[in-house]
């Protein structure tokens, strides 16, 4: 308490405030956006844009777990034309070496994609959507490459 000349000091053990706040958003700002389901997510963007709030690290990894299906499915349709390709262009090594570069580039287009999506501030479907995009379309190239040379 403030007093003319002096401040006094007093503890109080608890004090309860009434207030509109919601207690979910309150505890969505303490969870990480990690460790939310999908439907928690949601909820925390959709308050955050309320509030207009920076909502681009819940829609990061909500926008992840879409498309996290997608990717794999990229990837697995991008390991057929080293998996049935001929064995006498190469050895075994080199095919699983270029796969694994593949994959690597893959992962490093979405990774850079993501983040630019967070730093230019533009739509997260777009920066998870273009890398399967670009695996689908160079793997169906090097498939279709394959299938002329026989």
């Amino acid at each position: 308490m403030f007093g003319p000349k002096s401040v006094q000091r007093s503890r109080i053990a608890q004090e309860r405030w009434d207030s509109q706040l919601d207690p979910s958003a309150l505890a969505s700002s303490i969870t990480r956006p990690g460790n939310m389901s999908s439907r928690e997510l949601r909820a925390s963007i959709d308050y955050r844009r309320r509030n207009q709030l920076d909502a681009a690290e819940f829609e990061n990894v909500y926008w992840s777990r879409w498309f996290y299906p997608f990717n794999v499915l990229a990837l697995c349709l991008a390991a057929l034309p080293f998996a049935f390709g001929s064995l006498r262009s190469g050895g075994y090594g080199k095919r699983l070496f270029l796969g694994i570069v593949f994959a690597l580039g893959f992962w490093v287009l979405q990774t850079i994609a993501s983040r630019l999506a967070g730093i230019y501030r533009f739509d997260f479907r777009i920066a998870y959507a273009l890398p399967p995009l670009v695996m689908l379309a160079l793997s169906w190239s090097l498939f279709h490459r394959r299938r002329r040379r026989r």
